[in-house]
């Protein structure tokens, strides 16, 4: 049995596609600027919990992600970074 594809799609379907490609961008784009933080914490050998990990890899406001980016090459310690 074939399977049919449906040309026509609601108003609501697109919306709906639309709204959840949008959150996937902004979850990799969140999920990047984490990764980077954390890489660059780990070059200056900042010590960092598993709870600070989980904290930073959690974290899906983009504003407080790129300040913790540009805040990680100066930090010594992770509160540091969190202030």
């Amino acid at each position: 049995m074939a399977t049919q594809t449906h040309l026509y799609q609601g108003e609501y379907a697109r919306a709906l596609k639309a709204e959840g490609k949008a959150e996937g961008k902004a979850e990799g784009k969140a999920e990047g600027e984490a990764e980077a933080v954390l890489l660059l914490l780990d070059h200056r050998h900042v010590a960092l919990s598993e709870d600070d990990r989980a904290r930073i890899m959690s974290t899906t406001d983009l504003d407080v992600l790129r300040k913790w980016v540009l805040r990680a090459p100066n930090v010594e310690s992770v509160e540091e970074l969190f202030v």
